[in-house]
């Protein structure tokens, strides 16, 4: 299946999934034998494209990730390879000559479109016909393509590609997008009925009785209002000090495409995921006879 086409008629991103489940796609905008995951966690492969056309992408299997999130990667995909086939030099085969500025014009020309209601450069519609951007669709554009220069630095691609850190850090987040209700603070009872000693002590004894961090979860998610999915994949170095002293929080905001953000919590909190650090390092030492290592250390989870 080929989907998108560049100015001169070639087709822009092939996808093919093969039989163990994997989804190959090929991106003419940037050639050579190795291929970039579309989701974290995913190592990159130094091996020639089996789509046939000339190397790129490849996404993580299809059950590591949710169908949306692997939608929205390879339209993302799609978009930013047609608008450096057609606007950057030598068509953007080159990942080592792309710059800030090609990110920016991407991002403007985006813009331009959705604020214009012009159609996309790749995406078409069940009929054929072009779709038309509109502010949903550009977010979801704006938020994969950020996302995926995320996981290019993550998993050391962005080195093997010389692919410029000024490229990558230049797309923006998605921003707000329209009709949505900002998302309001629980009401005091219901907080005070979430934070109940008794309510915590119960949910911990019936549904996690191998202690595996089931109420450290809730309460993170309830005082820190973050996503539930966002405190399960907390990474190791999830908390610290600022300036010695402040205790910060650091997480992914994946829905929004923000990374690496920082917030201040309570020292209660703070000292919550250090007790389940010092007991996951535990488990693990029991488990396996050894202290992790710091490449092992930074995979463990930050509250199981």
């Amino acid at each position: 299946m080929t989907s998108g086409f560049a100015s001169d008629g070639r087709p822009a991103v092939c996808l093919r999934v093969t039989r163990d489940g994997n989804v190959m796609t090929s991106a003419e905008c940037w050639r050579g034998a190795v291929t970039v995951p579309l989701a974290r966690g995913t190592a990159a492969e130094r091996k020639p494209s089996e789509s046939g056309a000339g190397g790129g992408f490849q996404a993580a299997r299809c059950s590591d990730a949710p169908p949306g999130s692997a939608v929205a990667c390879l339209r993302s995909a799609r978009e930013l390879g047609v608008f450096l086939e057609v606007e950057a030099p030598g068509g953007g085969h080159d990942p080592a000559i792309l710059r800030e500025e090609h990110a920016q014009r991407f991002v403007a020309d985006q813009r331009h479109r959705e604020r214009e209601g012009l159609p996309s450069l790749a995406v078409k519609r069940p009929d054929g016909s072009a779709s038309i951007v509109a502010t949903v669709t550009r977010s979801v554009v704006f938020n994969a393509v950020r996302k995926l220069m995320r996981d290019a630095l993550d998993t050391d691609t962005a080195e093997v590609l010389c692919l410029e850190r000024e490229f990558i850090s230049a797309f923006p987040t998605a921003g707000a997008t329209i009709g949505r209700t900002a998302r309001r603070p629980f009401l005091d009872e219901v907080a005070r009925a979430l934070a109940d000693e008794t309510n915590l002590a119960e949910l911990a004894s019936t549904y996690d009785i191998n202690d595996n961090g089931v109420r450290d979860i809730w309460e993170t998610t309830v005082t820190t209002g973050r996503r539930i999915g966002e405190v399960i994949k907390l990474r190791w170095d999830c908390i610290g000090r600022y300036g010695g002293g402040l205790a910060m929080f650091w997480h992914d905001q994946t829905k929004v495409g923000n990374y690496d953000a920082a917030i201040r919590i309570p020292e209660r909190l703070y000292k919550i995921l250090a007790e389940r650090q010092r007991e996951t390092l535990d488990r693990f030492i029991a488990r396996y006879g050894y202290r992790p290592t710091g490449a092992q250390r930074a995979g463990l989870c930050g509250c199981r």
